[in-house]
C-alpha cells in the first residue's frame, strides 16, 4: 500500500513537472523574441556615399538663385538619449522610432534681403522642425517633398544657425499615412533620407509654375498654358513683367515667347504660348526643351526659373494606351526604391545607372510601387526616355478610415504634394491613387472623387487603381484604367483571372515569379542559412525564367491587356517578414527581381530582354517541381494512431472511461464533482492524444497556406512583433518542430482554461481541486479522438483536393461539440441549470476573448479590416 501511495505521489509530481516544463519551454521561446525597439542608431543607420552628398535641384539652375546645402554631417540621437552621434544626411535608420537630428549652418549677410525656403525632398514619416529653437513647421508623409518659408528675422547672418528636426517613422493603425498595416509594401526606413537645402531667391521672385499642354489634332502645334504666381512685396508692382520662352537647348533655337505685364497688385497670371517646330517626346526620342521664365522690373532681371519640359500626350482609349495619338505597347517593370547598403537614399548617379540598366532590357516604362520616387528619378527618366507610373501608399484602406477627417486630410495633402512636385515631368505617365480599395461607402466614394479632382486640377495624365488581393471591385468613373497584380500565378490560373475581369476599363497586368525553390526555404528541417551561391543557382533561376517566358509568350494573354509589367526589376526588402519567402536568413527580401538585390543578372534578365527587345523567346528548360508534401504528417499520424490503439487495447479501465465519457457522461461528471479521482496516467494519455491531434491539424493548415499572400497579411495584422513573426515562419517551414511547439501551445491553452474554471469555482463558493477541472477539460474534449483516422491524411485533404473548406469546417464542428460537452460537465460540477451555465460561459468567453479583441482592435484596428478580408477570403473559397 505504501509503495502504491508513493507511486501516486511520484506520478502526480511528474504530471506537474510536465506542465511546468511545457510552460517554461514556451515562455523561453516567446521571450527569446528580441524587442523591436532595441535598435542601435549607429549600427542601423545607412547613408549616401560622401562623394554624392551635394544636392542637384533643377530649380537652382539660374543666375538669380542659389542654395545653401544642408546635406552632410549632422548630429543625431534616439529619443531620450543623452549623447549625440555623428551621422550623414541623406541617411536613414532601419527601425521604427523617434530620432532627433540637428546641424548648424551659416548664411552670408549679403543675402539678407532675399527670401528663404527650407526644402526637404523626403523625411519619413512625421517631423517637427525648429530653427534656433523656434518651431517653424511640421510635416507628415515621408515620400513627398515639402517646403517651409523661413522668416529672415529668425535667421542670423554671418553667424551659426541651428536647425533641429524631430523625426518619427512609426506608423499608426488609424492616424498616419500610410497606415501601419500596408500589405506588400517596402521597408519603413526613417530619417532625413532625401536631400535637404535652403533655397535662396530674390525678395520678389517666381513662386510657382503650373504647366498644361493642348495639342492640335496632328500634334504639330501645342498651346502651352503656364500659370505663374509671384511672392514678395513690391510698391511698384505695376512695373513688373514676365517673359516666357521655350528653347531648344541642343540647337540654341527659340521656339516661342510671350510677355505679360503685371498691373496693380501682384497676383497669379496665366500665360499662353503657341509652340510649333518641336519634336514629340517618346521613350525612343526623349527630346527635352527648356522653359525659361524671367521676372523683370524696369528692364532689370529680378528672378529667373528654368524648367525642362517635353511635348507628349498620353491617353487611354478602349483597351490600349495612346502616346501622341498613336497606339503604344506598354512593356515595363515594377520597381522599388531600394538599393543594397543604401535603402531608399540612392544618389543621382546610382539612379541613372538603374534606369540605363532597365532600358537595356527593352522596357519603356517603370512603375514605382506604392510611393512617390525621388525627384531625381523623374528627371533622369525625362532625359533618358522612360515612362513613369507614380503611386501613393493608399493600400488596403478600410472604408471607415475615409469617414475620419484626420486621415482623409493626410491622404489629400499627400496627393497634393505628390502632384504639385511631379506633374510637369514629361516622363510621368499616370497616377496610381490606391491599391485594393473597396470604395463601398458613400464617404469613401466622396473622398476618392475629391482625390481625383485634386489630381485633374494640375495634371491631364490618366488615373488608375491597382488590385492585388481583391478580385471583385467597384471602379469609379473617374478611373481611366485598372492595374491587376498577379504574383506567382500559373499560366492557366492567370488566364482564368484575366478572362474573369468584369471591368470595362483598360487593363494593365503586373506578373512575377520568385527566384526560389521550397527546399531552399528551410523546408523539412534544412538549415536556415542559404549558401552564398544560391543567387546563382541555375535551377532556381531557370524556374523563374521559364515561368516568365511562358506567360509573356502567351499571345492570348497579350491580347487581353493594354500593357504588361514584370514584378520586379530587382529584389526588394518588404516592411515585414513574409511567410511566403520562407525561413531564410533574410525573410524580408522579396526575391522576385530579374536581377538580385546586388543587381547581379539572373537568367530571367536575358529572357525578358530577348522578348522585349527582339520579340524572340529563348529556350529555357526547367524541371517541374511537385508541391511539397512533408512525410512528417502521415508518419506522426500513424504513430499516434498506433500509440492510441496500443493503450486502448492494453488498459481495460481506459476503455471503460472512454465508454462512460461518451455514453454516460453525466455519471462521469458526477464522479468528478464528488472528488473521485480518474487515473492521472489516463488523463495524461488523453491530453497528449488530443493536443497531438490538434497540433497535426493546425500545423497542416499553417503549412498548407505558407505560400498564400493573404494568409501572410492576416498574420501581419495580428502579430505585432517582427521577431515573433520570424520565429513563426521558422516553425511553419519546419513541420516537425511546429508539431512539438503547437502541442505545447494546446497543452498550455487547456491548462489556462482549467485555471479559469478553478478560479470561477472559488468565486462560486466551491472547492473542487485543480486536478478535477484538469480532468474535466481534457475528458470533455475526448471527441477530438474521433479525428484520428483522418489525421495522417489531413494535409493531403486540404492541399490536394477540393475538400479544404469542408475539412476545416469539420474541425470547427468538433470544436463546437467539445464546447457543448464542456458546458454539460460544468452544469453537473457547478450544480447549475444549463441556462445559468450558458450565461456563465458567455460571461467568461466575452471577458477573455473580448479583452483580447479590444486590445487588438486598439493596437492594430483589426476589426476595421474585417470587411476587406472577409470579401477577399469569400472570393478565394
Amino acid at each position: 500500500m505504501r509503495i502504491y501511495k508513493n507511486y501516486k505521489i511520484i506520478r502526480a509530481d511528474l504530471l506537474k513537472a510536465a506542465n511546468l516544463l511545457a510552460a517554461c519551454s514556451l515562455l523561453a521561446f516567446f521571450f527569446s523574441c528580441k524587442s523591436d525597439l532595441d535598435n542601435d542608431l549607429r549600427k542601423k543607420y545607412l547613408h549616401r556615399p560622401k562623394d554624392q552628398i551635394a544636392p542637384v535641384d533643377s530649380s537652382s539652375v539660374s543666375e538669380t538663385r542659389r542654395i545653401t546645402n544642408l546635406n552632410g554631417e549632422w548630429q543625431a540621437r534616439k529619443k531620450d538619449a543623452e549623447s549625440w552621434e555623428q551621422v550623414w544626411v541623406p541617411g536613414a535608420y532601419d527601425f521604427e522610432g523617434e530620432v532627433e537630428f540637428k546641424r548648424s549652418f551659416e548664411i552670408d549677410s549679403s543675402l539678407a534681403s532675399h527670401s528663404f525656403k527650407l526644402v526637404a525632398f523626403g523625411i519619413n514619416n512625421r517631423c517637427k522642425l525648429f530653427l534656433n529653437n523656434d518651431f517653424i513647421g511640421a510635416h507628415e508623409g515621408g515620400y513627398t517633398s515639402f517646403a517651409i518659408e523661413l522668416d529672415r528675422h529668425r535667421l542670423s547672418f554671418d553667424q551659426p544657425n541651428e536647425l533641429r528636426i524631430e523625426v518619427d517613422n512609426s506608423l499608426l493603425p488609424r492616424n498616419s499615412f500610410p497606415l501601419k498595416h500596408r500589405p506588400m509594401s517596402p521597408r519603413n526606413f526613417g530619417g532625413i533620407f532625401r536631400d535637404i537645402f535652403i533655397a535662396v531667391a530674390p525678395a520678389i521672385s517666381i513662386d510657382d509654375l503650373q504647366i498644361s499642354k493642348t495639342f492640335s489634332e496632328d500634334f504639330t502645334e501645342c498651346q502651352l498654358s503656364v500659370v505663374t504666381s509671384l511672392k514678395g512685396k513690391n510698391p511698384e508692382s505695376n512695373q513688373l513683367s514676365l517673359r516666357l520662352e521655350v528653347w531648344d537647348a541642343d540647337n540654341q533655337k527659340k521656339l516661342a515667347g510671350a510677355d505679360v505685364q503685371f498691373e496693380g497688385k501682384i497676383t497669379r497670371e496665366t500665360i499662353l504660348l503657341d509652340v510649333s517646330g518641336f519634336e514629340l517626346w517618346s521613350p525612343d526620342n526623349p527630346k527635352i526643351y527648356e522653359l525659361k521664365v524671367n521676372l523683370t522690373q524696369k528692364g532689370n532681371v529680378l528672378d529667373e526659373e528654368i524648367l525642362k519640359i517635353g511635348f507628349n500626350k498620353i491617353q487611354v482609349q478602349d483597351n490600349q494606351f495612346l502616346l501622341n495619338g498613336q497606339p503604344f505597347a506598354l512593356r515595363g517593370f515594377d520597381w522599388f526604391e531600394d538599393f543594397p547598403g543604401l535603402g531608399p537614399i540612392a544618389d543621382l548617379k546610382r539612379i541613372k545607372e538603374e534606369i540605363l540598366r532597365i532600358k537595356e532590357t527593352g522596357a519603356n516604362a517603370l512603375r514605382v510601387v506604392g510611393t512617390p520616387p525621388h525627384p531625381y528619378l523623374l528627371a533622369v527618366c525625362d532625359e533618358l526616355g522612360m515612362l513613369v507610373f507614380e503611386e501613393m501608399p493608399l493600400t488596403l484602406i478600410p472604408d471607415i478610415r475615409f469617414e475620419e477627417t484626420l486621415f482623409s486630410q493626410l491622404a489629400l495633402n499627400y496627393c497634393k504634394e505628390m502632384v504639385a512636385r511631379d506633374a510637369y515631368h514629361t516622363s510621368l505617365a499616370a497616377w496610381g491613387l490606391g491599391t485594393d480599395l473597396l470604395l463601398e461607402s458613400a464617404n469613401s466614394e466622396s473622398f476618392f472623387h475629391t482625390l481625383t479632382e485634386t489630381v485633374k486640377r494640375r495634371s491631364t495624365r490618366p488615373i488608375y487603381l491597382a488590385y492585388r488581393f481583391l478580385d471583385t471591385f467597384k471602379l469609379p468613373a473617374s478611373v481611366d484604367f485598372v492595374w491587376r497584380d498577379f504574383y506567382n500565378k500559373d499560366l492557366d490560373e492567370l488566364m482564368n483571372l484575366v478572362k474573369g475581369q468584369n471591368s470595362k476599363k483598360a487593363l494593365v497586368l503586373s506578373l512575377g515569379y520568385p527566384a526560389r525553390l521550397e527546399r531552399e526555404q528551410g523546408l523539412l528541417g534544412n538549415s536556415t542559412d542559404i549558401s552564398a551561391d544560391e543567387k546563382f543557382s541555375v535551377e532556381v533561376q531557370e524556374v523563374q525564367a521559364y515561368k516568365l517566358n511562358r506567360s509573356l509568350g502567351n499571345s492570348e494573354l497579350q491580347e487581353n491587356n493594354a500593357g504588361f509589367f514584370i514584378h520586379t526589376f530587382a529584389d526588394w526588402q518588404e516592411a515585414r517578414p513574409n511567410l511566403f519567402l520562407g525561413a531564410t536568413s533574410d525573410a524580408v527580401l522579396n526575391k522576385s527581381g530579374v536581377v538580385d538585390f546586388d543587381r547581379e543578372k539572373r537568367i530571367a534578365f536575358d529572357a525578358v530582354k530577348s522578348i522585349l527587345k527582339n520579340n524572340r523567346f529563348i529556350n529555357i528548360s526547367a524541371r517541374s517541381h511537385e508541391p511539397a508534401n512533408p512525410n512528417i504528417y502521415p508518419i506522426v499520424g500513424l504513430i499516434l494512431i498506433l500509440f492510441f490503439l496500443f493503450n486502448f487495447q492494453r488498459s481495460r479501465r481506459l476503455r471503460g472511461n472512454l465508454r462512460r465519457i461518451f455514453l454516460y457522461p453525466h455519471g462521469f461528471y458526477m464522479e468528478l464533482k464528488e472528488k473521485r479521482k480518474i487515473s492521472a496516467l489516463h488523463t495524461f494519455f488523453i491530453s497528449l492524444t488530443i493536443c497531438s491531434v490538434l497540433s497535426i491539424i493546425s500545423s497542416s493548415i499553417l503549412f498548407n497556406y505558407r505560400n498564400d499572400f493573404v494568409f501572410n497579411e492576416i498574420l501581419n495584422l495580428i502579430i505585432g512583433s517582427v521577431d515573433l513573426k520570424l520565429k513563426l515562419i521558422w516553425l511553419v517551414w519546419r513541420p516537425a518542430w511546429l508539431l512539438v511547439v503547437s502541442t505545447l501551445v494546446f497543452y498550455l491553452a487547456f491548462t489556462f482554461l482549467t485555471l479559469v474554471l478553478r478560479i470561477t469555482s472559488l468565486v462560486l463558493g466551491q472547492n473542487l481541486p485543480f486536478r478535477q477541472f484538469f480532468t474535466l477539460v481534457f475528458w470533455s474534449s475526448a471527441n477530438f479522438i474521433w479525428l484520428l483516422p483522418i489525421v495522417p491524411i489531413y494535409f493531403r485533404i486540404i492541399s490536394q483536393t477540393a475538400w479544404a473548406a469542408s475539412a476545416i469546417l469539420v474541425v470547427v464542428f468538433f470544436g463546437l461539440w467539445a464546447c457543448g460537452r464542456l458546458l454539460q460537465g460544468l452544469k453537473v460540477v457547478y450544480s447549475m441549470s444549463f441556462l445559468k451555465v450558458g450565461i456563465l460561459a458567455m460571461i467568461l468567453f466575452v471577458s477573455i476573448l473580448g479583452g483580447i479583441s479590444w486590445y487588438y482592435n486598439v493596437k492594430y484596428a483589426v476589426f476595421d479590416y474585417v470587411p476587406i478580408y472577409r470579401q477577399i477570403i469569400a472570393v478565394g473559397f
